[in-house]
């Protein structure tokens, strides 16, 4: 039985029995158990004097022999019961390599290692995995106390003791495999000897409680498992926080009649809704709290395409609740873009499609239910009349679209943006300055344009804007102009059957509207009027809305999905070859470029506030700073695998990110902190 170093409190042998036992309380169960099986060096008490100096300095050297002789493979060790989540960064070094190569920043890992690790760095193996672990307090079974703790993979043992020592580290023997430290920023430690990849580990916690609990784990089993391959994984495990605190959720129902008697308002119709909604979510809820089975997050960088991929995984086990019911009866509707979607335009800056839905019968009490608390609602409000119950009626009707569908927004050329008066407020400016949206939906045998008829017609009932305007003490609310709804004129050669709505203000009803007309009139004279379109066009067994400030693009934009040209539509826009054979429930993308068309539009506006000239962002500020001009699509995507498992995937091409970065740089130059 070997005895402690000379630079760690000493210990007599008739000590060392009763030191076991300490020892065996702190990690329980024998977490340190050696290959050997047997235990040496010390443990150590609450009550133990720290080190001091002269101690220190009697060290005839700084490395003993026992910490240089390697100990062989190490016993496995059991997770703590109530851990329930681990994390890995599979290689810090080939993951940071990718990422600064693709946005041409580097990213110094040398000197956060430095930073956060001071006298360690060098021994830090930054090709080596590094491990999370968090697990509830197995001491606090009352309570929601969590353990996290950080594991950190090191060169050598033996060195790294040395280099704490050569610093002046205050070392604390635990065995002859492990050493307790406390480290810069109240960081509480344990070096120890590992398996895997890395022969020995740094494990950190915020607390000595639980760098004591996890290292055992952390240091001999953690890193020898197989977790989901990726470059960053991080996984949720649902049981251990359903044993702890499953009982608790029956809570939910309890409450359910206080929210009720908070919520409801004295009208059946919107009472008796909303009761059964609140019933519903209480009952999925509780569903949801005994089929959860784990959250996973996986974080992939691929070189063969350059491209950036994180997955966000959510697993359901069980046959009780709505939602498992649901996404195993979408999982059969996966499949590539559907037709509609290679039709809408190739400048899109973003937009999206959604597979057929085969089974609308489930959703279809969730849009009845939704539609009788808004009757309700109406009712309440004193809202009553024809044009109400046809918005119901064909809000119903929306619940029974099965069609795919697919949308797109973009950008109108820069000298032909309309802007809205900035009196109108910053969000009405930065709507109108998008150019155009686009959605179509297949085989919806008139529902949409019927939607579009109702709401319009609310819109336009003076009811609403009265009842508006009382309740907001906004007396100008009652001037809010009607929506003028015609058949779209002969010249933009739309089919027969389009459907043009217009909402437009003239300079003297925006500064009506305005609910500080004299001061914004003075700041922001109105020259202008504003107008907003709406068109609907029929297209066989599908409907097309567009919508934007600018009715010649938006009748641009709708005759080219009508021919389908593939010149002209995404069918020829790089970036979404995905799309072709990815059979998936939805997929979506967007630009840079649209992103950061917002961010100048509202930097200038806000400028311009501010009584600046350079408000606005030069016309070719974006297209000289991002080497790709920001159009390379950024891909999400939504499938379900059986279990079932939903999985959302964002794909960021190199280019995006190449882009992203630039951009932003060439905003914070103009705008700074103004942003």
């Amino acid at each position: 039985m070997e005895l402690c170093n000379s630079n760690v409190r000493g210990v007599t042998a008739v000590d060392l029995p009763e030191r076991r036992v300490r020892r065996q309380r702190w990690f329980g169960l024998g977490l340190l158990a050696l290959s050997a099986g047997v235990f040496t060096g010390c443990g150590s008490s609450a009550t133990n004097e720290p080190t001091t100096p002269a101690q220190a300095s009697a060290t005839p050297a700084l490395v003993t022999s026992d910490e240089t002789e390697p100990s062989g493979p190490l016993e496995p060790v059991a997770a703590p019961e109530e851990l329930f989540a681990v994390a890995r960064v599979a290689n810090p070094s080939k993951l940071s390599d990718a990422v600064s190569g693709w946005v041409h920043i580097p990213v110094p890992l040398e000197m956060f290692a430095q930073k956060g690790f001071p006298g360690l760095a060098k021994q830090i193996q930054l090709d080596a995995p590094v491990d999370v672990a968090v697990a509830l307090d197995p001491d606090a079974p009352g309570d929601p106390n969590v353990l996290f703790a950080v594991s950190v993979p090191l060169k050598d043992f033996g060195a790294s003791i040395s280099a704490l020592r050569a610093k002046g580290s205050e070392l604390e023997r635990i065995s002859r495999d492990s050493y307790f430290v406390a480290l810069a920023d109240k960081q509480r430690c344990i070096v120890a000897r590992a398996n895997g990849a890395a022969s020995a580990r740094l494990v950190c916690a915020d607390e000595r409680h639980a760098v004591e609990v996890l290292t055992p784990y952390m240091s001999h089993s953690l890193p020898t498992e197989q977790l989901p391959a990726s470059d960053v994984v991080i996984d949720v495990r649902a049981e251990p926080l359903r044993k702890r605190f499953g009982k608790q959720a029956q809570l939910i129902k309890v409450g359910v009649p206080i929210l009720l008697r908070e919520i409801t308002i004295g009208n059946p119709r919107f009472d008796e809704a909303v009761a059964e909604a609140t019933h519903a979510l209480a009952d999925e809820a509780l569903a949801l709290v005994d089929e959860v089975d784990r959250f996973t997050v996986k974080l992939t960088a691929a070189p063969k395409n350059e491209s950036l991929k994180m997955e966000l995984g959510f697993a359901l086990k069980g046959q009780r609740s709505w939602t498992q019911a649901m996404l195993m009866a979408r999982a059969a509707d996966a499949a590539p873009a559907p037709e509609i979607a290679w039709r809408l335009p190739g400048d899109a800056t973003s937009g999206g499609f959604s597979s057929k839905l085969s089974d609308s019968a489930r959703w279809q009490p969730v849009v009845n239910t939704v539609t009788e608390a808004f009757a309700g609602g109406l009712e309440y409000l004193g809202l009553k009349g024809k044009a109400y119950q046809e918005l119901i009626d064909s809000t119903k009707d929306i619940g029974e679209i099965t069609g795919p569908s697919a949308y797109a927004k973009g950008l109108a050329p820069r000298d032909k943006m309309h802007t809205a008066p900035p009196v109108l407020g910053d969000w009405s400016s930065f709507m109108a300055a998008e150019g155009y949206g686009l959605m179509g939906v297949e085989g919806d045998a008139g529902k949409g344009r019927r939607w579009v008829a109702a709401l319009v017609g609310v819109f336009n009932d003076a009811q609403w804007r009265k009842e508006l305007a009382k309740r907001t003490e906004h007396a100008q609310l009652t001037h809010i102009p009607k929506i003028t709804k015609r058949a779209a004129p002969a010249d933009l050669g739309l089919p027969k059957g389009t459907e043009w709505y217009e909402f437009s203000l003239t300079p003297a009803q925006i500064l009506e509207l305005s609910s500080a007309k004299s001061e914004k009139s003075e700041e922001f004279p109105i020259k202008t009027g504003f107008n907003f379109s709406i068109l609907v066009m029929p297209d066989a067994e599908r409907t097309w809305i567009a919508y934007g400030v600018d009715r010649g693009l938006l009748a641009a934009k709708l005759k080219q999905v009508l021919t389908g040209a593939a010149a002209q539509s995404l069918a020829s826009r790089p970036g979404l070859e995905a799309w072709h054979t990815e059979r998936v429930v939805s997929g979506a993308f967007w630009t840079v470029a649209e992103l950061f068309e917002a961010v100048g539009r509202y930097a200038a506006i806000a400028n311009k506030g501010k009584g600046k000239a350079d408000g606005e962002l030069s016309t070719d500020t974006f297209s000289l700073a991002m080497p790709n001009k920001g159009t390379t699509p950024l891909l999400a995507s939504f499938t379900i695998e059986p279990g079932p498992t939903l999985w959302v995937s964002f794909v960021a091409p190199s280019q995006a990110m190449e882009d992203l970065a630039a951009g932003t740089v060439a905003v914070l130059a103009q705008f700074g902190d103004d942003l």
